[in-house]
């Protein structure tokens, strides 16, 4: 469904007051119906999950499918596809809009217009994510992955993960080791 796929990275849905008419009804019927012990509640809670789902999936669509071709929607989806090829090499926004040859500042501007979240947000969540894959899936030492990563210093690494995830890799390894093995 669009509305979980997030296909166009639509940030925000406007609603009607009819929408939230609509959506409060469907949330006091799902309560109402996880509350009540009635036989079938599971199918019925279902049921009332599909219809919310495909509402917002429709409202999803007519407000953000339509933009696709907007020069906004196109440059937020070609930064993105940037940073997914070169994340581990470029870490900074201005590389990224000489790639597009545009200036850095009309790049933030345009994908915190689109996206909702500044530039280099972007870029961290994507260096954050691999590093917690690697951190996982991997026994590589911190340094390793760092160099990975295309950090030259581990301790800048160390600090970078620490200020956006809130432990140090190497807790965040062990953390998540011990609750999965």
């Amino acid at each position: 469904m669009p509305i979980i796929q997030n296909p166009d990275n639509g940030h925000e849905l406007t609603l009607a007051v009819d929408d939230v008419l609509f959506i409060e009804d469907m949330l006091e019927k799902i309560t109402a119906e996880n509350r009540s012990g009635d036989n079938w509640r599971n199918s019925m809670l279902m049921g009332y999950m599909r219809i919310l789902f495909i509402y917002l999936s429709r409202l999803y669509t007519e407000q953000f499918s339509n933009n696709d071709t907007a020069p906004d929607r196109v440059l937020l989806k070609k930064y993105l596809s940037k940073i997914e090829e070169n994340y581990l090499e470029l870490h900074d926004v201005a590389g990224y809009a000489d790639m597009l040859n545009i200036s850095a500042g009309h790049l933030s501007e345009v994908v915190k217009a689109q996206s909702g979240k500044p530039a280099i947000v972007h870029i961290h969540d994507r260096l954050i994510l691999e590093a917690k894959r690697l951190l996982f899936h991997t026994d590589h030492s911190m340094k390793e992955i760092a160099f990975r990563l295309g950090f030259e210093d581990a301790s800048y690494f160390n600090r970078f993960f620490k200020r956006i995830v809130g432990n140090t890799p190497a807790k965040y390894r062990n953390h998540f080791r011990e609750m999965y093995h």
